[in-house]
Parts: structure tokens; sequence; C-alpha cells
């Protein structure tokens, strides 16, 4: 499985979303792809 990155509707800078508050660390993942507050990231097979 890939995560595909809409990188005209993500929100990603500094090595951290900005749109949610998981700031990309694993301890506080919620999965990116299903709370992405832009749809930014889709699953492809």
């Amino acid at each position: 499985m890939v995560i595909v990155i809409d990188y005209k509707k993500c929100c990603w800078k500094d090595g951290a979303c900005s749109s949610c508050d998981c700031k990309g660390s694993s301890k506080k993942c919620h999965g990116c792809v299903e709370v992405c507050l832009v749809n930014a990231l889709v699953r492809k097979n």
C-alpha cells in the first residue's frame, strides 16, 4: 500500500503538519490519511 500526497493541498512544513495536532510524532499518530483536514493524502494499492 502506498500513500499518495497531493502537494498542492498539503500543509506539511518544517517537519510537521501545520493543520493537525499530531505534529508528525509517531507517539501521537492518528493515521494521517484518515485525519488530514485538507484531504491531501490518499491510500493506493
